[in-house]
């Protein structure tokens, strides 16, 4: 009976075996299609360079719109208008038209609300985002009424050092480090520092120049300017006919960019008949040449240069 039982579970009618024979067969094809048809039709790399290129580019332009949006210059791309001006009563509305930024306008203000003032041009540089390019832009054009450049605390040191040994006139471009320590606030360190970053300058031709050596404060400054003068005739100054590359970009005011400019110009034309091709031939801008002038020199005649 037992047996019986079995035969009937696993009797198939002649459909069921033939169901059973097409199922069968269905599977073994799609088995050997899976084995056979990738040997057929190999896969074809997908190339995704120009996708990942894409991706590439506009990674770049969110970088550069980025960098747009957190730069804050310190002139701004507005309409500039030059004018004279007054720090101590110049308008917000003004300062913009020079082209300052509102950080700037902001910061101004906010000095003078708090009872700050401007007594010499050079306190203008003091103003939080004004640089040194602007300021030597903007200096010609500062204006400061008489009577604005007195000061409680500055007269009490000027009349300390006029009283001092060290009110005699140091000229800034042949005094040596001895020399400059008879100036009230001036140690060896910075004695030191002002001679060695006048060698590097080749010479200072401005006072406000000094501002720039690291750690002198303006308060110093304003101490000792008073008994400082400068010679600009005793500036060394780069022949723009002879001068290298190298040269030119050890200077701490000429960037590559403008070197190259320069040894550029001079390759294609021939020679610099004028310093004043730099500005003529849009070498440099005229904010940069205004400062960059005093350092350069057209030699005429085959004398060596100052730098060989």
């Amino acid at each position: 009976m037992f047996k019986q039982l079995i035969k009937d579970y696993f009797h198939f009618t002649k459909g069921e075996r033939r169901g059973t024979l097409v199922l069968l067969f269905l599977i073994l094809v799609l088995l050997a299609s899976n084995f056979f048809l990738p040997k057929l039709w190999p896969e074809s790399e997908v190339d995704f360079s120009r996708f990942e290129e894409e991706i590439r580019k506009l990674e770049q332009e969110r970088e550069i719109i980025t960098l747009r949006r957190n730069k804050t210059d310190t002139i701004s791309n507005e309409v500039r208008f030059l004018f004279s001006f007054d720090p101590n009563t110049i308008t917000r509305t003004d300062l913009k038209l020079l082209g300052l930024n509102n950080r700037i306008a902001n910061t101004l203000i906010r000095y003078r609300e708090a009872g700050g003032s401007f007594r010499v041009k050079d306190d203008f540089k003091k103003v939080y985002g004004v640089t040194d390019s602007v300021f030597t832009l903007l200096y010609p054009y500062i204006d400061i009424a008489s009577g604005s450049e007195t000061n409680t605390s500055h007269n009490k040191d000027y009349s300390r050092v006029k009283s001092s040994s060290s009110a005699t006139i140091l000229e800034l471009n042949s005094a040596d480090s001895i020399t400059l320590l008879k100036l009230w606030g001036i140690g060896p360190v910075f004695a030191s520092r002002i001679v060695k970053f006048r060698n590097i300058l080749g010479g200072y031709y401005s006072l406000g120049q000094i501002l720039e050596v690291y750690g002198l404060k303006q308060a110093t400054f304003d101490t000792i300017k008073h008994f400082l003068s400068v010679d600009t005739t005793l500036i060394t100054r780069m022949d723009l006919n002879r001068v290298t590359e190298t040269q030119l970009a050890r200077h701490p005011y000429i960037n590559a960019y403008y070197a190259k400019a320069i040894i550029r110009y001079r390759e294609s034309e021939g020679r610099f008949d004028s310093v004043k091709d730099l500005l003529k031939y849009n070498l440099m801008p005229a904010h940069e040449y205004d400062r960059l002038h005093y350092y350069f020199k057209v030699q005429n005649s085959p004398v060596r240069s100052d730098f060989e």
